[in-house]
């Protein structure tokens, strides 16, 4: 089918009970882009939006592999009439308009602006097809999503990667260009034979537009499915370092003076964990300098630059328990000294919407000492406390105390003596149990650590539409529920001395 291209999107119908079949885009007989995808033009039940923005003005021939009848429309923007409105979207936490999300990419922040990338595919809500999605925001907590960054190429699709701003220019492509490291993934299509490469992209316009590298890739493969660059400035080793993973456990340390040619100086095992290397200096609460090296499952080492290499100074330890949260990633050095981290949350969502999956509560790392060593202690940003309406009444009765929510998107602070028998949080449908006779947190059979500091316990919870995250001394989880908001009577049962607010937070749409 030959069309001009005269909007910036085309909209297929999709079925996801449906064979899948490949779209392809030709411009002069050359294929310029293809999908995966389930086309269903007699019952749809998805309609994926692609961005043809950057192909505007030019003769298209579409086909399909295998050859079907195919139909579509073209349209200025995503145009669902129903769109954030949806049953069960997320009223504060971010989430893909229109397909899947997973891992945030290229977490930087150029001026007043919070660039959020992430994993995306416009042609269904699973993973697939793997864009770079683009949001930006100016208080980490209202996002706008912004056209496709990045799409598949002949190197193959967009896999996850970080972001760093070339300060003095080295890379020759002017300074104060923003930087995009990502992984190629090669394998098939237009892609087909190549193997998982490092690839780079930039930015001249703050992080507005991307424009990938000619010379790409910068990192030849190197093992396995080698992936997820995270590039960082370091002051020990007076260079810039990437942290890639290799495969198994395995992961390596790459240095280059240009950001362009890189050598590999290190490996390192991180038991328990896998992808999505993140690699970091944060200074303790005791002083010391000390580096941050995590994986996708939130494990983590802490150590030091010794000798030009990352040597762990304890074993490693988890960030937070439960499976729900994945592959976070930190921005890049902020000017307040803040280390912002973000994870994906894999959240699935009932029923047949058309989205999957969301980020969390962007939190603050602090690394702060125990009897065990060093370990990350996470914080919902200051930013947050922007979401805050009036705080609920709170009225007191024989059991405890009880007060009445709007609707899912609530926060409680909570803090209690740390003596004492158990205390029961009930919202919205779930019961959060504060065990103080064995120090955890319990949601069903989902269980988080508690710590008492100076003799209290403390917990601050966040719900959402089908989440529910709850941030102690030491932890923080993400819970997957499903809030009832008929069952709008929050409850504290067991304990006369606690100190409870309850906020309702503000919808981000």
């Amino acid at each position: 089918m030959k069309i001009t291209v005269t909007h910036p999107y085309l909209v297929f119908p999709v079925n996801n009970a449906k064979s899948m079949k490949k779209l392809l885009f030709y411009i002069d007989e050359a294929l310029v882009y293809e999908a995966d995808i389930r086309l269903d033009t007699h019952n749809p039940d998805f309609y994926a939006y692609f961005d043809v923005s950057r192909f505007l003005g030019q003769k298209m021939d579409l086909r399909t592999d295998p050859e079907m009848a195919m139909s579509f429309r073209e349209a200025d923007a995503i145009d669902r009439i129903d769109l954030y409105r949806e049953p069960f979207r997320p009223l504060y936490h971010f989430t893909e308009k229109n397909g899947w999300l997973n891992d945030p990419n290229g977490l930087v922040k150029v001026g007043d602006t919070w660039h959020m990338f992430y994993q995306q595919n416009p042609a269904a809500p699973q993973w697939g097809n793997m864009h770079w999605g683009h949001a930006v925001s100016t208080d980490l907590t209202h996002w706008t999503q912004l056209p496709s960054a990045l799409y598949p190429d002949e190197l193959g699709t967009m896999f996850s990667g970080s972001a760093i701003i070339d300060e003095n220019g080295v890379a020759g492509l002017g300074k104060g260009t923003v930087l995009f490291f990502y992984t190629a993934a090669g394998g098939s299509g237009r892609a087909a034979g190549q193997k998982f490469t490092q690839c780079m992209a930039y930015s001249t316009d703050g992080g507005k537009t991307l424009h990938k590298y000619e010379k790409n890739p910068v990192i030849p493969h190197i093992i396995g499915g080698n992936r997820d660059p995270k590039v960082i400035w370091c002051e020990e080793l007076n260079t810039y370092v990437c942290a890639l993973y290799l495969d198994g456990n395995t992961y390596g340390l790459l240095t280059s003076d240009n950001l362009l040619d890189w050598t590999l100086i290190q490996k390192l095992d991180l038991p328990g964990d896998a992808e999505c290397p993140d690699f970091y200096p944060l200074t303790a609460d005791d002083g010391t300098r000390k580096w941050v090296f995590s994986g996708a499952s939130a494990r983590y080492l802490v150590g030091d630059i010794v000798n030009g290499q990352f040597v762990p100074t304890q074993e490693a330890r988890g960030m937070h328990t439960g499976s729900l949260g994945y592959a976070a990633q930190t921005y890049s050095t902020l000017p307040d000294g803040r280390r912002i981290n973000i994870p994906w949350e894999r959240v699935n969502f009932p029923g047949n919407v058309p989205f999957c999956s969301q980020m969390g509560i962007p939190v603050t790392h602090v690394l702060r000492r125990d009897e065990e060593g060093y370990y990350l202690h996470a914080s919902p940003v200051k930013e947050v406390k922007k979401l805050r309406g009036t705080a609920c009444a709170l009225e007191t009765t024989q059991d405890g105390l009880t007060c009445t929510v709007p609707d899912a998107a609530n926060e409680l602070l909570l803090t209690v003596p740390a003596d004492g028998g158990s205390v029961t949080v009930s919202l919205l449908g779930f019961t959060v149990v504060i065990d103080r006779e064995n120090m955890e947190a319990r949601l069903g059979e989902q269980k988080i650590p508690l710590d008492a500091v100076d003799g209290k316990i403390k917990v601050r919870m966040f719900s959402d539409t089908c989440s529910l995250a709850l941030f102690t001394e030491k932890y923080y989880t993400c819970f997957a529920v499903v809030c009832d908001e008929n069952l709008s009577h929050m409850t504290l049962a067991g304990e006369t001395e606690a100190d409870l607010s309850v906020w309702p937070l503000a919808h981000i749409h």
